[in-house]
């Protein structure tokens, strides 16, 4: 059954529980691992993977690469206490069996019903007995580069020293942990042309005793440390952009902070095309023009009092929330989430389990794509701040054609959301809390349309509708009491308009990574 919505001549196709839908253009299976690569682990490990479809997926096959055995299959979500993650996972022994050493693991993702196989680049880990790195040399304030020998009771005075006295007493530097002291330190030199480190991460770490807001880089010297696999762990970063000092380095930022020196200055923390992937988890990132943005894997991270953009451009985010951004006087484009393809075609990115508050900015913003593919956006919050006026910029606008995307349980709770893609197919817009929606059509281009997608279980706070839109879709309108909402905490408890509605929830949790009822509530929160 078509409907047309007669305040802006938006043309809807209504399914009423349909979830399937099957065009000429199949939809692909999105997902990413949910594993950062080349970690020495134990077999205990679990390795997971963040997944969608449109229909749902069936289940997620995990071999060794090699057919060492048969796949071992996932075929339900449940809680990862590793990562925090309602996600498809395993312990790594019930994929890989008794095997140890260097192993690629291999996932392919399967959809119910119709549909394509994603099949993801190949995951290397080095599963050890104990799963924790071999070699540990030691760094103090209290030390010496020329007198410390890297043990705990003679350390040297900087982790540059260190790295430089591993690499010509023992070689390769794969799976070498640098243990920091309390107290300052600089980020570089690099002492060789390249540090040797196989396919292992070199861990610059705190001491576990050692709160991480004590042991700070505070400057840089040269181009950085040169290390193709660099691992921070447990520190503080501050007022520095990192440089890799060689090309096609690899970064992961893990518990630690980093902060820059404004919101108004500098880009991100890690800005170099020689990070050819960032990988961030459990960190802070504060005080810069943008935050974890340009990541393969954001997880469990934080962003604060930035000018710009928190998650754009990063392929998987999750678990994640950014407070505060305020360009200020500065002439920037400020976004939580946006895709720029640059004319050029992209696919496969995730946005679960992500809060946006206190945001002056677009919440999500696509544009410049010859066609933008496969994008989940699942569980996401956003606010400006609520002295804004709701009706005015900043808003969330998708103009990108496209196939397959999915966005469930978005709450937008004072800003607007404009359609102006001119053609998407497979999508879906369901169970979420809509302040407006509209649609506007680009420069030159055709009228928005959504003719062959599902729209359904909505509430939308200001907006015209006709009554046949409402009855069909299970879409609702007005306003809600919104006592809580300034308070962001948005749980639509006694708020009958919101719950109950949906029985069959297209996410098991909600925002906050609690599991939804059934029926379940509409929007990011249960």
């Amino acid at each position: 059954m078509t409907v047309m919505c007669i305040s802006t001549g938006f043309i809807f196709e209504a399914f009423a529980e349909k979830r399937a839908i099957t065009t000429e253009n199949k939809a692909k299976v999105i997902g990413h691992w949910n594993v950062v690569p080349h970690q020495t682990v134990s077999g205990e490990f679990q390795v997971g993977v963040v997944a969608f479809h449109m229909n749902g997926v069936a289940r997620v096959a995990l071999s060794v690469a090699g057919n060492y055995r048969e796949p071992f299959e996932v075929t339900d979500v449940r809680y990862n206490p590793r990562t925090g993650t309602y996600e498809y996972w395993a312990p790594l022994n019930k994929i890989v069996g008794d095997k140890t050493g260097n192993v690629e693991i291999n996932a392919s993702i399967y959809p119910k019903g119709d549909g394509v196989v994603r099949s993801l680049k190949s995951l290397n880990l080095v599963i050890s007995k104990n799963g924790v790195p071999s070699k540990t040399i030691w760094v103090s304030s209290s030390g010496s580069d020329e007198k410390g020998n890297g043990s705990k009771s003679m350390p040297f005075r900087q982790p540059a020293q260190a790295l430089q006295y591993y690499q010509k007493q023992y070689g390769d530097a794969g799976d070498l942990k640098i243990m920091m002291g309390s107290g300052e330190y600089t980020w570089g030199p690099r002492v060789f042309a390249a540090v040797q480190t196989s396919n292992q991460w070199v861990t610059i770490q705190g001491a576990p005793e050692v709160l991480k807001e004590n042991i700070v880089f505070v400057d840089s010297k040269g181009s950085g440390f040169g290390v193709r696999l660099l691992h921070i762990k447990n520190m503080t970063i501050k007022g520095l952009f990192l440089s890799p000092g060689k090309k096609n380095s690899k970064l992961w930022i893990e518990n630690s902070i980093v902060t820059g020196l404004g919101a108004e200055s500098g880009k991100v923390p890690y800005y170099s095309s020689n990070w050819s992937e960032i990988f961030l988890t459990n960190s802070l990132i504060q005080k810069f023009r943008d935050g974890a943005v340009g990541a393969t894997l954001v997880r469990n991270v934080q962003v604060k009092d930035i000018g710009s953009d928190a998650f754009s451009g990063s392929r998987l985010v999750i678990n994640s929330e950014v407070d505060g951004i305020d360009r200020g006087a500065q002439n920037y484009h400020p976004d939580v989430f946006q895709i720029y393809c640059g004319g050029k075609e992209k696919e496969n990115y995730i946005l679960y389990g992500v809060r946006a508050v206190n945001a002056n900015a677009q919440g999500i913003f696509t544009g410049g794509c010859e066609t933008l593919n496969n994008v989940a956006i699942v569980n996401v919050l956003i606010a400006k701040p609520f002295h804004k006026n709701p009706d005015k910029p900043y808003f969330s606008q998708w103009t990108t054609n496209g196939n397959h995307i999915i966005i469930s349980g978005l709450s937008l709770l004072n800003s607007a959301f404009i359609w102006r893609a001119e053609s998407v197919q497979n999508a879906i817009l369901r169970e979420s809390l809509l302040y407006s929606f509209a649609t506007y059509p680009m420069k030159g281009k055709a009228k928005p349309s959504l003719k062959t997608n599902l729209i359904q279980d909505l509430h939308i706070i200001k907006h015209k509708v006709s009554d046949i839109l409402h009855s069909q879709n299970r879409i609702t309108y007005g306003l809600v009491d919104s006592s809580n909402v300034r308070e962001l905490q948005y749980h639509p408890l006694k708020k009958p308009i919101l719950t109950y509605r949906v029985e069959n929830p297209f996410s098991k949790i909600d925002v906050y990574g609690n599991l939804r009822g059934s029926p379940s509530s509409i929007g990011a929160v249960e």
